[in-house]
């Protein structure tokens, strides 16, 4: 199983990268994050994952696994600070005076790819996963 998660992960790693930078690029600050939340929905639904949203901005997906088992809950933040962005890279921030240089950009990133690989092999997963953003 290790073996096949690790080749999942190299099939997806591309689509990540993409991710990355598309969150990278387009920071919302705290409860103002519907982009960022519109984003994340349509990605949970092109994987067939059902979600529900909470606060306005919240999200919630399940990946019900296919044997009996306990629930577990993988979390990401989506919130950027109030900081302008110094970089010169391609991938910079569009909405002046705000970046993600907390990190919440690969939190949501590396959650979206768990919840891809996740959903994947469900088949074998004992239990659910929340996936919380």
């Amino acid at each position: 199983m290790q073996q096949y998660i690790e080749q999942l992960s190299k099939i997806h790693y591309r689509d990540m990268i993409e991710i990355f930078e598309y969150l990278h690029t387009y920071p919302e600050l705290s409860f103002q994050e519907e982009n960022t939340s519109n984003f994340i929905c349509n990605k949970l639904e092109e994987m067939h994952i059902s979600y529900k949203k909470y606060a306005k901005t919240g999200i919630v997906g399940i990946i019900q696994g296919g044997k009996e088992g306990k629930t577990i809950g993988l979390r990401a933040d989506m919130d950027a600070l109030p900081i302008v962005e110094d970089h010169r890279h391609s991938c910079r921030s569009a909405n002046e005076g705000i970046m993600h240089a907390c990190g919440h950009d690969i939190h949501m990133t590396c959650l979206l790819g768990a919840a891809k690989i996740l959903n994947e092999i469900k088949a074998e997963i004992n239990g659910n996963i929340l996936l919380i953003f």
